[in-house]
């Protein structure tokens, strides 16, 4: 029997692939030809999202990290993604359009009345702070309430000892955020928490086993110190367990 083809122009279904990309906890699913890259995908959320590539971030996981155009490896394939997840860290368009609008001029003859400036602002602190810190707080949307988590996350990056503790050795952290328990679980060894590429993101157990609660506030906030020390230090030795224990005195 002679084989039967298609026309001419059309392609098989097995020669597209779907990609499905999380951004703002909105899960987005787009189709490609088979031999799309990332670089196809940074495209594709330009043209379909309006959000331009230098805005782009891909905080993809398991192992693979972070991700930004121009992509070091633009011919990464998004077939070998299928697997993973991938989560676009960029504002919305909305949002960069309120960013590049003009304010409003005042009328001529409202009343403005002359700024007042603060005292006793210590605004080297202010930009400090605002340097050294976790720049994108993200929880898991598919576990049960986010929203709480994504409070627990805050509360973790805005805590006085930590905010102190990233000024003082220049901590910039992408990504903080909150690990599956499940991905993590072994019969021998639970992680209470990852550091990848040295800040890129950290990655820490809030939940219980049973994800029925959260586990206690100054263990995970031990085990954040533990992970910033990895920032400098990547194996056990003496030089990290020294940084670890100074970063939870401060």
């Amino acid at each position: 029997m002679d084989d039967i083809g298609l026309p001419s122009g059309r392609t098989s279904p097995e020669a597209s692939i779907s990609t499905t990309f999380i951004h703002h906890g909105i899960a987005h699913t787009l189709p490609f030809e088979a031999d799309a890259t990332i670089a196809n995908l940074s495209s594709r959320i330009e043209s379909d999202f309006s959000i331009p590539s230098a805005h782009q971030k891909f905080m993809i996981t398991p192992k693979v990290g972070i991700l930004k155009p121009p992509f070091s490896n633009s011919s990464l394939a998004l077939s070998t993604l299928q697997s993973k997840k991938i989560v676009l860290l960029a504002p919305t368009a909305n949002e960069l359009s309120s960013v590049s609008r003009p304010a409003p001029r005042p009328q001529p003859n409202s009343t403005v009345k002359s700024a007042t400036p603060a005292r006793n602002r210590d605004w080297r602190k202010v930009q400090d702070e605002a340097t050294y810190t976790f720049h994108t707080i993200i929880p898991l949307p598919y576990l049960p309430n986010p929203s709480r988590s994504q409070k627990y996350l805050e509360r973790l990056r805005d805590d006085p000892g930590i905010k102190a503790a990233m000024v003082k050795h220049k901590f910039s952290v992408g990504v903080l955020t909150e690990m599956n328990p499940a991905e993590h679980t072994t019969h021998e060894s639970k992680t209470l928490g990852l550091n990848r590429n040295r800040g890129e993101v950290i990655e820490l157990r809030l939940r219980t086993d049973a994800y029925d609660g959260y586990r206690d506030y100054k263990i995970i906030r031990d085990t954040l110190c533990h992970e910033l020390a990895h920032n400098v230090w990547g194996e056990h030795d003496r030089n990290f367990w020294d940084l670890t224990k100074s970063i939870e005195k401060e």
